[in-house]
């Protein structure tokens, strides 16, 4: 995929690697094209959930680390890319363009993650990543691949529903309640039908 079209997949789509996927020499060293793949393979290293939906399969049937420690390298590898994006002073036209777009999009995030506390407020914030639809309906690879994938993605979910328990915090408004009692409680019974359901051929 051309870098341009892979940089605006994952950054329209905001709704990491550590660090050091990133560290090591001053960033503005690096030609801003390889810093910028870097940054990208970073991100969806930490996101899998999301990485899976823009097609990289090899982080198939796996979640965020929702863990504080996960947060917290999440919240990080976002300061860094702010950070470092922005030691890009001397970028025109589309470099630009794309280190301000990446920039603001990793604020937005940071935002969300940390100053709004979504991960510790709201249970939309883990809902999108708990759906398995794309191993059901697209067909991106054959369907034992598939199935293989989903198992994963459902041997995972234990530990990742652990994670959520945890860091959901009371009082919850009552919308907020009812939301995530209907979505995570919806979840559990589509995982245990439709979902194996839909690969019952498959050996």
């Amino acid at each position: 995929m051309a870098l341009s079209r892979t940089l605006f997949a994952l950054l329209a789509s905001a709704a990491l690697a550590s660090c050091n996927q990133i560290g090591g020499a001053p960033q503005q060293a690096l030609p801003w094209a390889q810093f910028s793949q870097q940054t990208i393979d970073g991100w969806l290293k930490v996101d899998p959930a999301f990485a899976v939906y823009q097609g990289a399969h090899q982080y198939d049937g796996k979640f965020p680390d929702w863990s504080a420690a996960g947060l917290k390298a999440r919240g990080d590898f976002l300061r860094k890319v702010i950070a470092d994006a922005g030691a890009y002073g001397n970028l025109a036209g589309r470099d630009k363009f794309e280190r301000d777009y990446m920039v603001q999009v990793a604020k937005g995030q940071l935002f969300w993650l940390e100053t709004a506390d979504q991960p510790h407020a709201n249970p939309a914030w883990y809902v999108g990543a708990l759906d398995p639809n794309v191993y059901l309906t697209r067909e991106y690879a054959p369907r034992p691949q598939r199935a293989a994938a989903l198992a994963s993605f459902l041997e995972a979910v234990p530990a990742a529903a652990a994670n959520i328990k945890a860091n959901l915090k009371g009082p919850q408004p009552a919308a907020f309640v009812a939301y995530g009692t209907s979505a995570f409680s919806g979840y559990a019974e589509f995982y245990g039908k439709d979902a194996l359901a839909a690969f019952a051929d498959v050996k």
